[in-house]
């Protein structure tokens, strides 16, 4: 690369960095000096556009979207970009037009399905949302809001029963997303299932935000009329649902951790520098598999790591050719020299601060997974003395609708757990069969 060009990407990524943390302003200097040097860089076109949009500088934003997309129509991401501006101004057909056409040249992107289907809602046209929102889930079964606002579009077409289990399944992928209980009540109301209804308006009722307290205030005044008989069935009603708002520029992530079981029982009998050595020995063969598996992050925590990969199959193909390979280093090391570990993996969508560092829903999942025990669980599917305590994987069942994709995982529901320091919400809980999998991993 000639130094013109480096000195160009260099600025372009000193500009995506200050709009990530919210410099707009010396973002749009950046770009703009970036556009000045490369006018035809369809990309800082672009990511001009978004930091705009950002600042409330709506039709600046979509000359610049404009801009890229003449330079390369197959920007899709530039689609995408105009797109949502137009959803949010409004102008749903055009938005439509560029989400068909970003996902038509990146047919991987299934955020632009996605925001395709909120047009639809918008314009009413619930069964063409609900193709979109389906289209989304075949590229990404993982993807909560899309199962969240097909079962809006079902309920809407007076198909409570279909609406009913994509809400079942919002709630198992994303068990924080306050709104999709509210959904699954109404579902349950229009189906006459009034008792489940209740418990999951409580529970919407009992977490909701700021934002939500007027859909709350309307749950609790209908639950009242229920509990009192002040209201007919025919005369309930059925509550507004809760729409999940447009996908921008999501961060998902596969976020796992592992840890060194008895640490401190290690350190307390052998001494510190003993348990560094173990360390050491989890740390050579954990980094070697996590590289070649595409770990983007690694963070060490005293008595194990926090790691990040862009998918799942990485993190888990890492996860299980590291107990592989540490089981044959315990058969031929001394009872005091065995290393013995505990992992749990989450997917959804990470924070990510100046020092790369990560944070949010996933990585406090991801480590209440890893120590999970017998005690927090609520339905345990196996045994308690068949329960394992250390050389596991556990992972949750967003990780586990991930690696339904590949053959090789071999995987089973081993109960669902309320994991503690995280206001006690059901997680469907998973364990990874790496004997099995290794093996089939085995060309």
């Amino acid at each position: 690369m000639d130094n013109g060009k480096s000195d160009i990407q260099s600025l372009f990524s000193k500009g995506e960095e200050c709009h990530r943390f919210g410099l707009f302003d010396e973002a749009v200097e950046i770009f703009s000096e970036v556009v000045r040097m490369d006018p035809e860089a369809s990309h800082a076109h672009n990511a001009m556009g978004k930091v705009l949009s950002d600042l409330g500088r709506w039709e600046e934003a979509l000359e610049c979207f404009s801009a890229a997309i003449k330079i390369n129509p197959a920007n899709a991401e530039a689609l995408f970009s105009r797109g949502g501006e137009n959803l949010d101004l409004g102008k749903y057909k055009d938005a439509m037009a560029d989400f068909s056409e970003a996902a038509r040249h990146d047919p991987s992107m299934a955020k632009a399905q996605y925001n395709c289907g909120l047009a639809h809602l918008a314009l009413d046209d619930l069964a063409k949302a609900g193709e979109s929102f389906s289209a989304a889930i075949k590229i990404d079964p993982t993807l909560p809001q899309a199962f969240l606002n097909r079962g809006m579009a079902w309920l809407g077409l007076n198909n409570p029963h279909q609406a009913l289990e994509d809400f079942d399944e919002a709630v198992r992928l994303a068990p924080y997303d306050i709104g999709a209980y509210h959904n699954r009540a109404c579902a349950y109301l229009a189906m006459g299932r009034t008792e489940e209804a209740i418990q999951d308006y409580t529970t919407f009722i009992q977490r909701a935000g700021p934002s939500l307290q007027s859909f709350a205030q309307d749950d609790q005044k209908l639950i009242l009329d229920i509990k009192k008989g002040a209201l007919s069935k025919d005369a309930w009603g059925l509550p507004k649902p809760i729409t999940t708002p447009k996908i921008e520029q999501t961060h998902r992530e596969a976020t796992l951790f592992v840890d060194i079981c008895g640490s401190t029982k290690l350190v307390n009998t052998y001494g510190g520098f003993h348990f560094h050595t173990l360390f050491s020995v989890l740390e050579r063969i954990f980094d070697g598999h996590a590289k070649t598996n595409g770990c983007v992050y690694r963070k060490g925590l005293g008595d194990g790591f926090m790691a990040i990969f862009s998918g799942c199959h990485g993190a888990l193909a890492a996860c299980v050719k590291t107990l592989d390979e540490l089981t044959r280093h315990n058969n031929q090391a001394r009872e005091s020299h065995q290393v013995q570990v505990r992992i749990g993996v989450d997917f959804g969508e990470t924070a990510v601060s100046r020092n790369e560092d990560r944070f949010g829903i996933p990585v406090n999942v991801a480590k209440r997974i890893e120590g999970v025990m017998t005690e927090d669980f609520l339905d345990l599917k196996i045994p308690v003395d068949k329960f394992p305590v250390e050389n596991r994987i556990f992972v949750s069942y967003t990780v586990n609708k991930a690696l339904e994709t590949s053959p090789a995982f071999a995987t089973s529901n081993i109960g669902v757990a309320a994991l503690r320091g995280l206001d006690r919400v059901r997680h469907e809980i998973y364990i990874v069969d790496w004997q099995k999998t290794i093996e089939k991993m085995k060309p």
